[in-house]
Protein backbone atom coordinates (compact mmCIF):
# COMPACT_ATOMS: atom_id res chain seq x y z
CA UNK A 1 0.00 0.00 0.00
CA UNK A 2 1.31 3.43 -0.97
CA UNK A 3 1.58 6.03 1.79
CA UNK A 4 0.83 9.73 1.27
CA UNK A 5 2.10 12.21 3.85
CA UNK A 6 -0.05 15.32 4.27
CA UNK A 7 1.28 18.54 5.76
CA UNK A 8 -2.02 19.71 7.16
CA UNK A 9 -5.04 17.78 8.39
CA UNK A 10 -7.80 20.31 7.75
CA UNK A 11 -10.94 19.89 5.67
CA UNK A 12 -9.02 19.46 2.41
CA UNK A 13 -6.94 16.68 3.95
CA UNK A 14 -10.16 15.12 5.27
CA UNK A 15 -11.50 14.89 1.72
CA UNK A 16 -8.15 13.63 0.42
CA UNK A 17 -8.32 10.86 3.02
CA UNK A 18 -11.83 9.97 1.84
CA UNK A 19 -10.63 9.73 -1.77
CA UNK A 20 -7.53 7.74 -0.79
CA UNK A 21 -9.66 4.83 0.39
CA UNK A 22 -10.76 4.08 -3.18
CA UNK A 23 -7.13 4.15 -4.36
CA UNK A 24 -5.90 1.82 -1.58
CA UNK A 25 -3.61 4.59 -0.33
CA UNK A 26 -2.85 5.24 3.34
CA UNK A 27 -2.65 8.84 4.55
CA UNK A 28 -0.39 10.12 7.32
CA UNK A 29 -1.22 13.65 8.53
CA UNK A 30 0.75 16.32 10.35
CA UNK A 31 -1.31 18.90 12.21
CA UNK A 32 -2.62 19.93 15.61
CA UNK A 33 -4.38 17.24 17.63
CA UNK A 34 -7.97 18.33 16.91
CA UNK A 35 -7.55 18.68 13.11
CA UNK A 36 -10.42 17.05 11.14
CA UNK A 37 -8.40 14.58 9.02
CA UNK A 38 -6.94 12.91 12.11
CA UNK A 39 -10.34 11.16 12.27
CA UNK A 40 -9.70 9.36 8.96
CA UNK A 41 -5.96 9.07 8.39
CA UNK A 42 -4.12 5.80 9.03
CA UNK A 43 -1.38 7.50 11.07
CA UNK A 44 -0.77 10.97 12.42
CA UNK A 45 1.91 13.26 13.75
CA UNK A 46 0.74 15.95 16.14
CA UNK A 47 2.37 19.33 15.67
CA UNK A 48 2.22 22.59 13.75
CA UNK A 49 2.12 22.53 9.96
CA UNK A 50 4.87 25.16 9.87
CA UNK A 51 7.16 23.23 12.23
CA UNK A 52 9.80 22.02 9.80
CA UNK A 53 11.33 19.70 12.38
CA UNK A 54 8.30 17.43 11.93
CA UNK A 55 8.65 17.08 8.14
CA UNK A 56 11.46 14.52 8.26
CA UNK A 57 9.44 12.39 10.68
CA UNK A 58 6.47 12.57 8.30
CA UNK A 59 8.67 11.75 5.29
CA UNK A 60 10.05 8.62 6.96
CA UNK A 61 6.51 7.26 7.21
CA UNK A 62 5.48 8.24 3.66
CA UNK A 63 6.35 7.50 0.04
CA UNK A 64 5.65 11.09 -0.97
CA UNK A 65 4.51 14.28 0.76
CA UNK A 66 2.02 16.94 -0.30
CA UNK A 67 0.37 19.96 1.31
CA UNK A 68 -3.18 21.04 1.99
CA UNK A 69 -2.22 24.42 3.41
CA UNK A 70 0.28 27.11 2.35
CA UNK A 71 1.33 27.94 5.92
CA UNK A 72 4.44 25.76 5.90
CA UNK A 73 8.17 26.09 6.55
CA UNK A 74 9.51 26.22 3.00
CA UNK A 75 13.12 26.40 4.15
CA UNK A 76 12.77 23.06 5.97
CA UNK A 77 11.69 21.08 2.90
CA UNK A 78 15.25 20.47 1.73
CA UNK A 79 15.52 17.30 -0.34
CA UNK A 80 12.24 15.80 0.85
CA UNK A 81 10.11 14.06 -1.77
CA UNK A 82 7.23 16.52 -1.93
CA UNK A 83 4.73 17.47 -4.60
CA UNK A 84 4.43 20.18 -5.72
CA UNK A 85 8.21 20.51 -5.47
CA UNK A 86 9.99 23.10 -3.35
CA UNK A 87 10.64 25.44 -6.28
CA UNK A 88 6.94 25.53 -7.22
CA UNK A 89 5.87 26.02 -3.62
CA UNK A 90 8.22 28.97 -3.11
CA UNK A 91 6.52 30.72 -6.03
CA UNK A 92 2.95 29.69 -5.34
CA UNK A 93 2.92 30.27 -1.59
CA UNK A 94 3.74 33.94 -2.19
CA UNK A 95 1.24 35.92 -4.24
CA UNK A 96 3.77 38.57 -5.23
CA UNK A 97 6.08 35.88 -6.63
CA UNK A 98 3.05 34.45 -8.44
CA UNK A 99 2.56 37.83 -10.12
CA UNK A 100 6.21 37.99 -11.11
CA UNK A 101 5.99 34.49 -12.59
CA UNK A 102 2.92 35.44 -14.62
CA UNK A 103 4.55 38.62 -15.86
CA UNK A 104 7.81 36.88 -16.82
CA UNK A 105 5.92 34.24 -18.78
CA UNK A 106 3.58 36.73 -20.49
CA UNK A 107 0.48 35.18 -18.92
CA UNK A 108 -2.35 37.76 -18.70
CA UNK A 109 -2.83 39.25 -15.25
CA UNK A 110 -3.68 42.68 -13.82
CA UNK A 111 -0.79 45.20 -13.78
CA UNK A 112 0.87 45.40 -10.35
CA UNK A 113 3.72 46.92 -8.37
CA UNK A 114 5.43 46.26 -5.04
CA UNK A 115 4.41 48.58 -2.20
CA UNK A 116 6.99 49.36 0.50
CA UNK A 117 5.32 52.40 2.07
CA UNK A 118 2.24 54.59 1.91
CA UNK A 119 4.17 57.03 -0.30
CA UNK A 120 4.38 54.41 -3.08
CA UNK A 121 0.60 54.66 -3.35
CA UNK A 122 0.34 58.39 -2.79
CA UNK A 123 2.61 58.94 -5.79
CA UNK A 124 -0.14 57.28 -7.85
CA UNK A 125 -2.81 59.77 -6.76
CA UNK A 126 -5.02 59.16 -9.77
CA UNK A 127 -5.00 55.40 -9.35
CA UNK A 128 -7.55 53.08 -7.76
CA UNK A 129 -5.87 49.92 -6.51
CA UNK A 130 -6.46 46.64 -4.77
CA UNK A 131 -3.81 45.97 -2.11
CA UNK A 132 -2.88 42.38 -1.33
CA UNK A 133 -0.67 40.77 1.27
CA UNK A 134 1.85 38.50 -0.45
CA UNK A 135 1.26 35.74 2.11
CA UNK A 136 -1.18 34.86 4.85
CA UNK A 137 -4.38 35.92 3.09
CA UNK A 138 -7.12 33.45 2.15
CA UNK A 139 -10.90 33.41 1.62
CA UNK A 140 -10.83 37.14 0.85
CA UNK A 141 -8.62 38.03 3.82
CA UNK A 142 -5.52 40.13 3.24
CA UNK A 143 -7.19 42.13 0.44
CA UNK A 144 -7.86 45.88 0.76
CA UNK A 145 -8.85 48.75 -1.51
CA UNK A 146 -6.93 52.00 -1.98
CA UNK A 147 -7.53 54.83 -1.20
CA UNK A 148 -8.10 53.56 2.35
CA UNK A 149 -7.60 55.84 5.35
CA UNK A 150 -7.98 52.93 7.81
CA UNK A 151 -4.65 51.33 6.88
CA UNK A 152 -1.99 51.92 9.52
CA UNK A 153 1.69 52.41 8.70
CA UNK A 154 2.61 49.02 10.18
CA UNK A 155 0.46 47.40 7.45
CA UNK A 156 3.28 48.18 5.05
CA UNK A 157 5.81 46.27 7.18
CA UNK A 158 4.48 43.10 5.53
CA UNK A 159 5.16 42.36 1.88
CA UNK A 160 2.35 44.14 0.04
CA UNK A 161 1.64 44.69 -3.64
CA UNK A 162 -0.92 46.77 -5.51
CA UNK A 163 -2.97 45.75 -8.53
CA UNK A 164 -4.76 48.11 -10.84
CA UNK A 165 -8.47 47.80 -10.08
CA UNK A 166 -10.38 45.94 -12.79
CA UNK A 167 -13.98 46.21 -13.98
CA UNK A 168 -14.93 42.58 -13.37
CA UNK A 169 -17.82 40.86 -15.14
CA UNK A 170 -17.25 37.38 -13.69
CA UNK A 171 -14.95 35.62 -11.23
CA UNK A 172 -13.99 32.17 -12.48
CA UNK A 173 -11.77 29.29 -11.44
CA UNK A 174 -10.37 26.10 -12.91
CA UNK A 175 -8.78 23.06 -11.28
CA UNK A 176 -5.90 21.53 -13.23
CA UNK A 177 -3.64 18.58 -12.43
CA UNK A 178 -0.39 17.29 -13.88
CA UNK A 179 1.59 14.12 -13.16
CA UNK A 180 5.33 13.56 -13.50
CA UNK A 181 4.87 12.05 -16.96
CA UNK A 182 3.49 15.40 -18.13
CA UNK A 183 -0.13 14.27 -18.48
CA UNK A 184 -2.44 17.25 -17.84
CA UNK A 185 -6.13 17.23 -16.96
CA UNK A 186 -8.49 20.11 -16.18
CA UNK A 187 -12.04 20.27 -14.87
CA UNK A 188 -14.72 22.48 -16.43
CA UNK A 189 -14.70 26.07 -15.20
CA UNK A 190 -16.40 27.13 -11.97
CA UNK A 191 -18.07 30.51 -11.48
CA UNK A 192 -18.23 32.42 -8.21
CA UNK A 193 -21.52 34.23 -7.66
CA UNK A 194 -20.81 37.29 -5.50
CA UNK A 195 -23.16 39.25 -3.25
CA UNK A 196 -23.58 43.02 -3.52
CA UNK A 197 -21.03 43.42 -0.67
CA UNK A 198 -18.51 41.48 -2.85
CA UNK A 199 -18.52 38.47 -0.52
CA UNK A 200 -18.93 34.99 -2.00
CA UNK A 201 -22.56 33.89 -2.22
CA UNK A 202 -22.08 30.48 -3.85
CA UNK A 203 -20.14 28.67 -6.57
CA UNK A 204 -21.50 26.79 -9.56
CA UNK A 205 -20.27 24.69 -12.44
CA UNK A 206 -20.23 24.62 -15.36
CA UNK A 207 -19.66 28.36 -15.50
CA UNK A 208 -22.03 30.45 -17.61
CA UNK A 209 -19.43 31.22 -20.27
CA UNK A 210 -18.88 30.47 -23.94
CA UNK A 211 -17.06 27.21 -24.70
CA UNK A 212 -14.30 29.17 -26.40
CA UNK A 213 -13.59 30.92 -23.10
CA UNK A 214 -13.49 27.57 -21.30
CA UNK A 215 -10.89 26.40 -23.84
CA UNK A 216 -8.93 29.62 -23.33
CA UNK A 217 -8.82 28.98 -19.60
CA UNK A 218 -7.67 25.40 -20.24
CA UNK A 219 -4.87 26.65 -22.48
CA UNK A 220 -3.69 29.12 -19.82
CA UNK A 221 -3.77 26.40 -17.15
CA UNK A 222 -1.78 24.04 -19.38
CA UNK A 223 0.78 26.78 -20.06
CA UNK A 224 1.18 27.54 -16.34
CA UNK A 225 1.70 23.95 -15.15
CA UNK A 226 4.06 23.27 -18.05
CA UNK A 227 6.18 26.37 -17.40
CA UNK A 228 6.32 25.48 -13.70
CA UNK A 229 7.08 21.80 -14.44
CA UNK A 230 4.30 21.29 -11.94
CA UNK A 231 3.18 18.02 -10.36
CA UNK A 232 -0.01 17.88 -8.35
CA UNK A 233 -3.33 19.74 -8.27
CA UNK A 234 -3.37 23.49 -8.92
CA UNK A 235 -6.34 25.83 -8.49
CA UNK A 236 -6.28 28.92 -10.72
CA UNK A 237 -8.66 31.84 -10.18
CA UNK A 238 -9.50 34.18 -13.06
CA UNK A 239 -11.13 37.53 -13.63
CA UNK A 240 -13.22 38.03 -16.75
CA UNK A 241 -13.29 41.79 -17.26
CA UNK A 242 -16.23 43.71 -18.66
CA UNK A 243 -14.15 44.27 -21.80
CA UNK A 244 -13.89 40.49 -22.27
CA UNK A 245 -10.28 40.09 -21.14
CA UNK A 246 -9.36 36.95 -19.19
CA UNK A 247 -6.84 37.62 -16.38
CA UNK A 248 -5.25 35.21 -13.92
CA UNK A 249 -5.97 36.43 -10.40
CA UNK A 250 -4.39 33.99 -7.94
CA UNK A 251 -3.22 30.36 -7.73
CA UNK A 252 -3.26 27.77 -4.95
CA UNK A 253 -0.97 24.69 -4.98
CA UNK A 254 -3.61 22.36 -3.57
CA UNK A 255 -7.28 21.42 -3.88
CA UNK A 256 -9.63 24.37 -3.62
CA UNK A 257 -13.15 25.33 -2.63
CA UNK A 258 -13.94 25.93 -6.32
CA UNK A 259 -13.44 22.20 -6.97
CA UNK A 260 -15.50 20.67 -4.16
CA UNK A 261 -18.41 19.94 -6.52
CA UNK A 262 -16.21 17.49 -8.45
CA UNK A 263 -16.85 14.84 -5.77
CA UNK A 264 -20.51 14.48 -6.80
CA UNK A 265 -20.70 16.08 -10.25
CA UNK A 266 -17.70 14.63 -12.11
CA UNK A 267 -16.37 11.19 -13.01
CA UNK A 268 -13.44 11.84 -10.67
CA UNK A 269 -12.81 14.51 -8.05
CA UNK A 270 -10.00 16.99 -7.51
CA UNK A 271 -9.04 14.82 -4.53
CA UNK A 272 -8.68 11.76 -6.76
CA UNK A 273 -6.26 13.85 -8.81
CA UNK A 274 -4.21 14.65 -5.70
CA UNK A 275 -3.67 10.91 -5.25
CA UNK A 276 -3.08 10.07 -8.92
CA UNK A 277 -0.67 12.94 -9.56
CA UNK A 278 1.26 12.29 -6.35
CA UNK A 279 2.12 8.74 -7.40
CA UNK A 280 2.42 9.54 -11.11
CA UNK A 281 -0.56 7.37 -12.01
CA UNK A 282 -2.74 8.07 -15.03
CA UNK A 283 -5.10 10.95 -14.36
CA UNK A 284 -8.76 9.89 -14.35
CA UNK A 285 -11.53 11.46 -16.43
CA UNK A 286 -12.62 14.98 -15.45
CA UNK A 287 -15.90 14.79 -17.37
CA UNK A 288 -18.75 16.55 -15.60
CA UNK A 289 -22.02 14.61 -15.71
CA UNK A 290 -24.26 16.95 -13.70
CA UNK A 291 -24.53 20.65 -13.02
CA UNK A 292 -23.58 21.62 -9.50
CA UNK A 293 -23.76 24.49 -7.03
CA UNK A 294 -21.82 24.68 -3.75
CA UNK A 295 -22.84 26.58 -0.63
CA UNK A 296 -20.30 27.18 2.14
CA UNK A 297 -21.56 26.72 5.69
CA UNK A 298 -20.20 29.42 7.98
CA UNK A 299 -20.26 29.44 11.79
CA UNK A 300 -22.91 26.71 12.18
CA UNK A 301 -22.91 23.81 14.61
CA UNK A 302 -23.02 20.20 13.44
CA UNK A 303 -26.68 19.98 14.46
CA UNK A 304 -27.54 23.12 12.52
CA UNK A 305 -25.73 21.85 9.41
CA UNK A 306 -27.57 18.53 9.54
CA UNK A 307 -30.94 20.24 10.04
CA UNK A 308 -30.67 22.18 6.77
CA UNK A 309 -31.55 19.35 4.42
CA UNK A 310 -35.16 18.22 4.23
CA UNK A 311 -36.45 15.24 2.20
CA UNK A 312 -37.91 17.46 -0.53
CA UNK A 313 -34.42 18.74 -1.44
CA UNK A 314 -32.95 16.15 -3.77
CA UNK A 315 -29.39 15.92 -4.99
CA UNK A 316 -27.95 17.64 -1.91
CA UNK A 317 -24.76 16.35 -0.28
CA UNK A 318 -23.61 17.67 3.07
CA UNK A 319 -19.88 17.70 3.85
CA UNK A 320 -19.30 18.54 7.51
CA UNK A 321 -15.66 19.24 8.43
CA UNK A 322 -15.81 18.33 12.14
CA UNK A 323 -14.60 21.78 13.18
CA UNK A 324 -15.86 23.65 16.24
CA UNK A 325 -18.29 26.38 15.24
CA UNK A 326 -17.34 30.01 15.68
CA UNK A 327 -18.39 33.20 13.86
CA UNK A 328 -16.88 33.46 10.39
CA UNK A 329 -15.44 29.93 10.40
CA UNK A 330 -16.18 27.63 7.47
CA UNK A 331 -17.40 24.37 8.98
CA UNK A 332 -18.68 22.56 5.90
CA UNK A 333 -20.35 22.82 2.52
CA UNK A 334 -23.35 21.45 0.68
CA UNK A 335 -23.11 20.41 -2.95
CA UNK A 336 -26.36 20.51 -4.93
CA UNK A 337 -26.42 18.55 -8.19
CA UNK A 338 -29.04 18.33 -10.93
CA UNK A 339 -29.26 17.91 -14.67
CA UNK A 340 -30.16 21.61 -14.94
CA UNK A 341 -28.11 24.22 -13.11
CA UNK A 342 -31.29 26.19 -12.41
CA UNK A 343 -32.62 23.31 -10.31
CA UNK A 344 -29.40 22.98 -8.31
CA UNK A 345 -29.38 26.72 -7.60
CA UNK A 346 -33.06 26.70 -6.65
CA UNK A 347 -32.39 24.06 -3.98
CA UNK A 348 -29.35 26.00 -2.78
CA UNK A 349 -31.51 29.12 -2.36
CA UNK A 350 -34.00 27.15 -0.25
CA UNK A 351 -31.20 26.18 2.13
CA UNK A 352 -29.88 29.74 2.24
CA UNK A 353 -33.29 30.84 3.51
CA UNK A 354 -33.14 28.23 6.26
CA UNK A 355 -29.70 29.41 7.32
CA UNK A 356 -31.12 32.90 7.92
CA UNK A 357 -33.12 31.43 10.80
CA UNK A 358 -29.84 30.84 12.66
CA UNK A 359 -28.56 34.39 12.19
Amino acid sequence: MKKLGLIGAGQLAYMICEAAKTWDVACICLDKSDAPAHRLCQDRIVGSTNDGTKYTELAKKSDVLTIEIEKIDLEALGDLNIIPNEQCLKILCNKYLQKEFLQENKIPSAPFFLVTSRSDLERNKDGSFVLKLASGGYDGRGVFTWPNSDLKDDFFHSQVYAEEKQEIAKELAMIVSRNAKGQIASFPATEMQMREDKQLDYLFSPAAIEETLNHQMQDICKNIVTKLNYQGVLAIEFFLTKSGELLVNEMAPRPHNSGHHTIEACESSQFDHVIASAFDWDLPSTKQNQAAAVLNLIGLSKEQCESLLEPEIRGAYLHYYHKAARPGRKVGHICFVAQRLEDAVENLKKVQERIKEYA
